[in-house]
């Protein structure tokens, strides 16, 4: 997987790392949202897989950093509205994962 991780497309590596979250991989899954951040920094996907990484981690505070980037991205009302429920969900001390 590590050879092929960055050949994925940013939302293939997106949907790998949430697997691994929903593995209770954290640390793993931290690593590929990070890798994909870095291959697309500042994108939708990337930003919200930083807050779902940070939020994996117990690191609210970051997690609600990267969400906020992420609000003006957001592609659809659908999003919008998962993302004002996980800015609440931070802000509370919740995990969004």
């Amino acid at each position: 997987m590590k050879e092929a991780l960055p050949m994925g497309a940013a939302n293939e590596v997106h949907q790998y790392a949430r697997q691994l979250l929903a593995q209770k991989k954290s640390k793993e899954a931290f690593d590929a949202f990070k890798l994909n951040y870095d291959r697309h920094p500042n994108e939708f996907t990337t930003n919200m897989g930083m807050a779902r990484a940070y939020s994996g981690t117990g690191d609210y505070k970051k997690a609600l950093a990267f969400i906020m980037k992420a609000q003006p991205q957001a592609p659809d009302p659908a999003n919008k509205a998962n993302i004002e429920k996980f800015i609440k969900m931070l802000q509370e001390g919740k995990d969004i994962n």
